[in-house]
């Protein structure tokens, strides 16, 4: 059975984390859980933890990227 969450139901835009993730400056990080994220200086989001490392191009594909883990992590 999968995981849902609220903003599945009332649209990504009312989720914080995507609020957060826009609001993020070029060379700026955050930590979420497990995961850190950083906008590097080219705009792209890298996503990292421990075992794990990958880049983003935009807002909204960071976004599913760290949803995504987030619900693996949780499982």
């Amino acid at each position: 059975m999968d995981q849902t969450m609220i903003y599945d139901y009332l649209g990504i835009n009312q989720d914080p984390l995507l609020q957060k993730l826009k609001r993020m400056k070029k060379g700026q990080q955050i930590v979420i859980g497990e995961l850190t994220i950083y906008l590097n200086k080219l705009g792209l989001f890298e996503i990292s933890s421990e075992n794990y490392e990958e880049c983003c191009s935009n807002v909204t594909k960071c976004y599913q990227k760290v949803c995504l883990l987030e619900k693996s992590i949780a499982n």
